[in-house]
């Protein structure tokens, strides 16, 4: 099975393919939040770097965040059109399970995290477990002061911002925890493959609904006004 994974949930957007649960390409979409421009020709160019056609996948697979507002509706609305044009499913991953792709290895807690901008970041916290992701605790968003959780002891905070939430996570938890932070983004390769396990369990369509945690900018302008 080939699928196609995309992420646009964060300032660095990305596309790749991968076949029976390998990933085969990957490609940058760009670093800079403008993503709605570049995926047809990063797509284009992607399938040209395998020798394939859009017509030859089997699948489309889609990061819904948390991430960023816009980029997110990007994404999910790009996958649904191909996937209506060539006739193939299409699913949503969460695009914070994305990060974790390389560190399977990592024995302890795993907290992604996003800047949810307006004071807010988005966090979820996994471990790793026989190969597979166990969440601990569901995407939310809070002050990065405020996070806190329950630990093994180990922690490693992945984050495309990670300099920006350095001093307030370890004030929280360098005295009690072997911490480790290091910047990550949205894998669209972890997309592709999670993507193609996720269609063999459930009906084409389903989980594309966005990680909106909280209202937008937009709406809470609009109900303020209200």
């Amino acid at each position: 099975m080939l699928v196609l994974g995309i992420d646009t949930s964060s300032a660095v957007g990305s596309i790749a393919v991968s076949r029976e649960g390998i990933p085969v390409v990957k490609r940058i979409i760009s670093v800079d939040m403008e993503h709605s421009g570049n995926l047809l020709p990063s797509l284009e160019e992607l399938l040209q770097d395998i020798g394939i056609k859009a017509k030859d996948l089997d699948a489309v697979a889609v990061g819904v965040g948390p991430g960023s507002y816009t980029g997110v509706r990007v994404g999910i609305a790009f996958a649904k059109g191909l996937a209506y044009g060539l006739k193939v499913p299409v699913v949503g991953v969460c695009s914070f399970e994305s990060m974790l792709f390389n560190y399977s290895d990592f024995n302890g807690d795993i907290c992604a995290l996003e800047d949810a901008k307006m004071g807010g970041t988005y966090w979820a916290v996994y471990r790793w477990e026989n190969s597979e992701i166990n969440v601990a605790q569901a995407p939310k968003v809070s002050r990065t002061e405020d996070i806190e959780f329950v630990t093994s002891g180990k922690v490693l905070f992945l984050s495309p911002d990670i300099e920006k939430f350095a001093g307030p996570l370890r004030k929280n938890f360098d005295s009690r925890e072997q911490v480790e932070l290091k910047e990550a983004f949205p894998n669209a390769e972890y997309i592709a493959v999670r993507g193609g396990l996720k269609l063999k369990d459930q009906h084409p369509g389903e989980n594309l609904e966005p990680y909106y945690l909280r209202p937008s900018m937009a709406e809470l302008t609009w109900a303020r006004k209200k």
